[in-house]
């Protein structure tokens, strides 16, 4: 057996979720990107008058700074995705840990700042927040919801005028808190006001002294933080899509569109678009500034500084150093029909790469490929043509791979997938058509299987095919003309109770779920190829729970198609990562450590190679597998 590295592909390492903040005495943006990886990731000071930027390194490991905030002491404050608060003093260049206040793997998600010199972060997906004292150094955490229940986020903190913290908690459940600095207390809001907040994406900004505007899906709203209600927008007719990172400009108010990108100016007469169509597809929602005058500053979910006046409609930008080849892990790798090419994306940053097999060599788009924010989770070569849906939104794209990226033209938007979906999951082509499984939107159950004919443009969308459940994977059987795979009983995120009592196997035909049925029970069941014959194997337990611990990785089932009938077997070694069928007997699979081939007929393991978080299987020839190791780096695997 031959190892040999194929290729890094080059990316620019993606703003998403963190805030940008302003600087106005010093000139500067501030801004964190993500990395995927714990490796390249950085904070980036921007000067806006000279159009330039430096970069200052966080320490290896640390992956998302989504709670970013300016301290009454002038230092920048960031709460990671390890649950780590650090300090960084401009005048100094120093980075300095703080604290480690949620050391048992929640993810700070939001963060918020006091005129009384307190820095607030809160996690994911317990909703635990903390209080830290920029003068004492004392932290403090705190756990409004339940224990027992997960999938909560707490992301946004704002400080009202009588100096207590408003609070907003999504997820599972959405929770608006009112927490006293001064006694260290808490309460919930609008208790017995009827406050309808499933829909809020987020508390957005003051109004006016009394009132919050809040976003949702279906319109904007305002809070009365006194009254501690919700009162009728301040539009006299909706925006035309959902609207995010709303900011107040003198006497009006602008947002930027979750889907579009565009930013639109908000008055009590309407919403009219004031700037759109940004350089290949950046898009701002909660990275603007507004300066003056008509005038604003922000930084691009791809990395674009811009500076630019609806008034006069001058227009400057540049973009700022975020190259990298190993900040963001891959999230798809695919053989396409008829050539020897790989198509590629990485997670949260919208951008392909493609890979040439013969000679290893990797072009990316450096530019995102469409407007809308996320990552691409999956693709298929059908006709001539290569497909991919994203997310956010579950939206389906097509491209000629002979031809090079070029933003709008190449790949072009097909159009959103319907009936409340969100995240692609999988997606296979029998030749004649394209079928997608993705799961519901947040807080929803009931994902779908769509079917997409080349030939007229349509999508039709098979939702709930098995009720209450989101398919986990999928795979086209050419045998029998069906599609089988698994399922989870969760939501996106567990951002829903669950109302099935165990993931499945289903088997899929023209619209029609035929059969369903489980190994054993569980919450999640997945699974990691199909073979000719028709056998779908997956490793797995009997967990019960999303976040249960101990009971991974100790079996392994395999589905007949035909009989539908399964064979369980024990399976003691580590969690098995990805893996395909090379032939109807042997399995190759990868667990953190190791590469392995499994016998199926004779229940035989082989360990082949170490090799470190294995990823991505890909068969590309009966000798030939690629993969990926360490998040970024494509290698083959050649059998002798």
């Amino acid at each position: 057996m031959k190892i040999e590295e194929m290729a890094c592909p080059e990316l620019r390492l993606p703003f998403v979720n963190n805030p940008i903040i302003y600087l106005p005495e010093r000139s500067l943006l501030a801004a964190v990107n993500y990395s995927t990886t714990g490796k390249d990731a950085n904070i980036f000071l921007i000067n806006i008058a000279e159009m330039n930027d430096r970069k200052i390194s966080l320490p290896q490991g640390e992956k998302g700074v989504y709670g970013f905030v300016k301290g009454t002491d002038g230092k920048l404050y960031l709460g990671t995705h390890s649950g780590r608060l650090y300090s960084y003093d401009i005048n100094r260049s120093e980075l300095t840990e703080l604290a480690r206040p949620f050391p048992k793997g929640q993810m700070i998600w939001g963060g918020g700042a006091s005129s009384g010199g307190k820095i607030y972060m809160g996690v994911y997906p317990t909703a635990e927040f903390c209080e830290y004292d920029v003068k004492t150094g004392k932290t403090a955490v705190f756990k409004p919801m339940p224990e027992k229940k997960l999938g909560f986020y707490a992301n946004y903190f704002l400080e009202l005028p009588d100096g207590n913290i408003l609070i907003s908690i999504g997820g599972a459940s959405s929770v608006l808190l009112i927490y006293n600095p001064h006694s260290g207390t808490y309460r919930m809001a609008g208790v017995g006001n009827h406050l309808s907040l499933g829909t809020f994406a987020g508390l957005e900004c003051f109004f006016d002294e009394e009132r919050i505007i809040v976003s949702s899906e279906k319109g904007i709203g305002l809070f009365n933080w006194k009254e501690e209600k919700l009162e009728s927008g301040f539009l006299s007719e909706e925006p035309p899509e959902q609207l995010c990172g709303i900011i107040r400009g003198e006497d009006r108010f602008y947002g930027t569109g979750l889907t579009s990108g565009i930013l639109y100016e908000l008055d009590r007469k309407g919403c009219r678009v004031v700037w759109e169509n940004f350089p290949c597809g950046n898009s701002f929602i909660r990275k603007l500034h507004y300066l003056r005058d008509g005038e604003f500053i922000g930084l691009g979910d791809n990395g674009l500084f811009v500076r630019f006046n609806i008034k006069n409609k001058k227009f400057a930008s540049f973009q700022v150093r975020n190259e990298s080849r190993n900040g963001i892990s891959i999230k798809m790798l695919t053989k396409t029909a008829g050539n020897d090419l790989l198509m590629g994306s990485h997670h949260i940053n919208m951008q392909l790469f493609k890979i040439n097999i013969s000679d290893s060599r990797s072009v990316s788009s450096l530019n995102k490929i469409s407007s809308y924010s996320g990552q691409i989770n999956c693709g298929v070569s059908c006709g001539d043509k290569f497909y991919f849906a994203s997310y956010v939104k579950a939206v389906f794209y097509s491209m000629d791979t002979a031809q090079p990226f070029e933003y709008g033209k190449n790949p072009v938007v097909i159009g959103e997938i319907g009936k409340e979906q969100n995240r692609p999951i999988a997606m296979v082509s029998d030749g004649k058509f394209v079928y997608i499984a993705t799961g519901a939107n947040y807080g929803k159950l009931g994902g779908a299987i769509s079917v997409f004919n080349p030939e007229s443009g349509e999508i039709n969308a098979y939702r709930d095919f098995v009720p209450f459940q989101n398919p986990n994977s999928m795979f086209y059987h050419p045998a029998s003309g069906g599609l089988v795979g698994t399922t989870t009983i969760h939501a996106d995120c567990g951002t829903s109770d669950p109302k099935a009592d165990s993931a499945v196997v289903y088997v899929w035909h023209a619209g029609k779920t035929e059969h369903t049925s489980a190994p054993w029970k569980t919450s999640s069941l997945n699974a990691f190829d199909l073979s000719p014959a028709g056998r779908l194997i997956g490793f797995g337990g009997n967990k019960l729970y999303r976040f249960e611990a101990g009971t991974d990785g100790n079996k392994y089932y395999l589905f007949d198609l035909s009989s539908k009938k399964y064979v369980v077997r024990d399976w003691p070694y580590q969690e098995v990562r990805c893996g395909i069928f090379m032939d109807e007997r042997c399995f190759y699979g990868a667990t953190s450590d190791f590469i392995f081939r499994l016998d199926i007929e004779t229940d035989k393991m082989f360990k082949l190679e170490n090799a470190h978080a294995a990823s991505l299987f890909q068969k590309i020839s009966e000798r030939e597998i690629v993969f990926v190791v360490e998040g970024h780096i494509v290698k083959k695997l050649t059998i002798n």
